[in-house]
């Protein structure tokens, strides 16, 4: 991690977020100026190394920046607070008691932190602060902490009305007052150097525009956006990182997949397009605000669709699944991952194994109402791409091809997981039996083992009743 202070000194680039990050609509400046200065480059670099839950705890380096800071549960890992001795030592050691101060945290009281209100990006500020205190003043630790306090994502006002750009400038007050000592400086012509009140904007301001870089996917491109999600999903799902034959063969279960999707699809729909993005007393301006929140809202309307389509082909299949002998890997009624596409064989010089959407034959009828753009990258594939799932959704494009938004949303609450042989028949009853027919049948063509199961589920929907 000490060595993160050499690569911050460089001119490269600043480094894309892993938590949706990368200069989306908002970049670092309201006026549409994707510069970002050092103190953000190294708030950025530091600002997620911590993932407690997500990494199984802390690594041995953390651990040891973070000695006689955090008191872990020895009967559960994951129950940590602050230690007391954080305010006990703060005269001799002020530097972890500033970071609870920019954070608002109380460490007198040994508060308990929650993974999901700021514990990873306190953690993180604090070994950031740990590295670099020999390296830096102690008003640029305090302006790296405050950038990464600011990318704690989507936080509403308080009940009073407060937003958490506005109270993080409230806490940097109290800081300037409380560490005068260590924040006052000399000019090189004798005069005492204070911090003003318009330092103190300024630190928020930098803090607002890095952590709207950290969330500006939310305002890009649709397929990008959704596509940086998807490359999000192995950090919350331990078996999208695990893999037999690498990029071929993922390892994990139809039920696996129909439950990480699901808790996204939550995700996207409960998340308000207002808590996404910061403002700090017109930075960046209101016209520059409202349209990164507008953007995100479209953003988020494709992506709930596009979720719900790739959540109920999951059902379906974990439904086929359970009708025919239970749950599964994936790979088992799908087929293996495709090769890369060069010339179309691999060096061996074998074609790409054959896979479920080779065998469905596509005719969609003309009366339905679907989202053009959700439809498109469902069928056309997200950007980039991800080692455990191919980029476009050919199941999930049959569906929604098939029975529409009117379908889709009729059929969305049926997509239950974990499934069982009842759910698994009224969802399937609900859908039109073409449909049902046309993927029992696919599935069997790969599911050999299955084949006889899945023809005789594919029999009972063989009458078309579109």
């Amino acid at each position: 991690l000490d060595h993160l202070w050499d690569i911050t000194c460089s001119t490269a680039p600043a480094p894309s977020s892993s938590a949706g990050g990368g200069a989306g609509a908002g970049g670092a400046d309201g006026d549409g100026d994707h510069t970002i200065d050092d103190i953000q480059t190294i708030a950025a670099y530091f600002h997620d190394v911590v993932y407690y839950t997500i990494d199984g705890g802390l690594s041995p380096d953390q651990s040891s920046k973070l000695t006689g800071i955090i008191t872990i549960d020895p009967t559960d890992a994951t129950a940590m607070s602050l230690s007391p001795d954080i305010a006990y030592y703060s005269a001799l050691d002020p530097y972890p008691a500033m970071v609870c101060d920019v954070f608002g945290f109380d460490p007198a009281s040994g508060m308990k932190l929650d993974p999901f209100h700021g514990m990873n990006e306190f953690l993180s500020a604090t070994i950031a602060v740990r590295c670099l205190q020999s390296t830096l003043s102690f008003r640029h630790l305090v302006a790296m902490t405050a950038c990464i306090e600011a990318t704690i994502p989507f936080r509403s006002n308080d009940e009073h009305g407060t937003s958490p750009s506005e109270a993080l400038y409230n806490r940097l007050v109290v800081v300037r007052n409380k560490y005068s000592s260590q924040l006052d400086g000399t000019s090189s012509s004798g005069r005492t150097l204070t911090l003003t009140d318009a330092d103190l904007m300024q630190m928020v301001r930098r803090a607002v525009g890095l952590a709207n870089r950290d969330v500006g996917n939310f305002a890009g491109c649709p397929s990008r956006f959704l596509a940086n999600t998807w490359a999000l999903l192995p950090e919350s799902n331990l078996c999208f990182r695990q893999s037999g034959r690498p990029a071929t063969s993922p390892t994990y279960r139809i039920s696996d997949y129909a439950s990480a999707l699901t808790r996204m699809a939550g995700f996207f729909s409960y998340l308000d397009p207002a808590v996404i993005f910061a403002q700090f007393r017109g930075y960046p301006t209101n016209g520059e605000y409202h349209e990164m929140i507008g953007r995100a809202q479209q953003n988020l309307k494709i992506a709930q669709t596009y979720m719900k389509a790739k959540v109920l082909a999951a059902a379906v299949l974990a439904a086929l699944a359970e009708l025919s002998g239970g749950d599964c890997p994936m790979t088992l009624f799908v087929g293996d991952m495709p090769m890369p596409k060069t010339t179309g064989r691999d060096v061996a010089g074998k074609s790409s194994p054959p896979r479920i959407e080779d065998c469905i034959t596509v005719d969609f009828p003309p009366e339905v109402t679907i989202d053009e753009m959700a439809f498109t990258i469902l069928r056309d594939g997200r950007d980039g791409s991800s080692a455990f799932d191919i980029r476009n959704s050919p199941i999930a494009t049959y569906i929604y091809g098939m029975v529409g938004d009117e379908g889709l949303n009729r059929l969305s609450p049926y997509a239950v997981t974990p499934m069982d042989a009842t759910s698994a028949k009224v969802l399937l009853g609900m859908i039109p039996n073409r449909v049902v027919n046309e993927i029992a049948t696919a599935a069997s063509n790969i599911a050999t083992t299955r084949s006889r199961n899945l023809r005789i589920v594919a029999m009972n929907y063989e009458e078309s009743d579109l």
